[in-house]
């Protein structure tokens, strides 16, 4: 009986050991396909990951039944695996951004124009010349872009046909394109890289939206892309359906909007202070 039962030990053994070679080698493929993660696609990766995580699990439910005393090793493991993949991605997705930033770069270094100004929501965008030997922009025809990163969707921005365009919240994460037009000749000039957003810009428009009108106390330094040489003050008046301009009992602008959005048409790039909350201090601000 006793030789019977040592039988059946070591076939016990035999049988664990398998198990946990069989687990080792699926921790080893899991390694291995981190090596190839850059080089399969998003959906791919999610499948592999999907697909090695399971074969894990199966691996940890094997090692449960035949040696728990090694269980919280392989947790460890597995732990320090899974960091290794988030700062994988991570890295990887840095480097694609930082690649597609730099072909960005080297192919607007050979283009005639470039965007003056800070790529981020709340900032001013302007195509000027690169050099004198550029085409006059005020002979061209200019149409603006949204682009998707990797270039997929091209989405035609309705009323950005200017030298000048304000970001709005619908550009974040997204590059921008401009198509100049001159003499037959399309040009392209495209953003280094994504927009990005504005820090505490959402909490101040989710503020200014809760109240049914805000009025700041502004002064225009340029109308129509022209410097404007009054700088009398003028009330700005931005409510839930509509926003005015106005200068005493004289409404210089008034146009109804039906989105909150509304940066097509009256760029306000400067900061605005609610007359109401600061008083005089609103005469600092400026549109553009």
């Amino acid at each position: 009986a006793s030789e019977d039962a040592k039988k059946l030990v070591n076939q016990e053994k035999s049988f664990a050991c398998a198990e946990i070679e069989s687990a080792r080698a699926v921790v080893q493929r899991f390694g291995e396909a981190l090596e190839e993660e850059e080089k399969n696609s998003p959906k791919s990766k999610t499948q592999d990951v999907e697909r090695l995580v399971d074969e894990i699990q199966e691996a940890r439910r094997i090692k449960r039944l035949h040696q728990p005393s090694k269980v919280m090793d392989m947790e460890h493991e597995l732990h320090a695996l899974r960091t290794q993949i988030r700062e994988k991605s991570v890295l990887s997705l840095k480097i694609q951004k930082e690649l597609a930033m730099n072909k960005r770069a080297e192919e607007n270094k050979s283009c005639l124009y470039v965007f003056d100004g800070s790529e981020a929501l709340g900032s001013h965008l302007r195509i000027r010349p690169r050099s004198d030997t550029a085409p006059s922009l005020s002979k061209c025809s200019i149409q603006w872009y949204r682009v998707s990163l990797d270039g997929s969707q091209k989405e035609i921005i309705s009323g950005a046909s200017k030298l000048a365009y304000a970001p709005e919240p619908l550009d974040v994460g997204r590059v921008l394109q401009a198509d100049i037009l001159s003499n037959g000749q399309k040009i392209t000039v495209t953003s280094a890289g994504p927009i990005e957003s504005a820090a505490g810009l959402g909490s101040y428009v989710e503020t200014l939206l809760r109240k049914s009108s805000s009025e700041f106390n502004v002064v225009i330094s340029q109308m129509n892309g022209q410097d404007y040489s009054s700088h009398s003050n003028h009330c700005f008046n931005v409510g839930k359906l509509r926003i005015k301009l106005c200068r005493g009992w004289i409404t210089n602008l008034e146009k109804y909007i039906t989105h909150q959005c509304s940066c097509a048409e009256l760029e306000v790039t400067a900061m605005l202070q609610p007359s109401h909350c600061f008083g005089k201090q609103g005469r600092g601000s400026r549109m553009y």
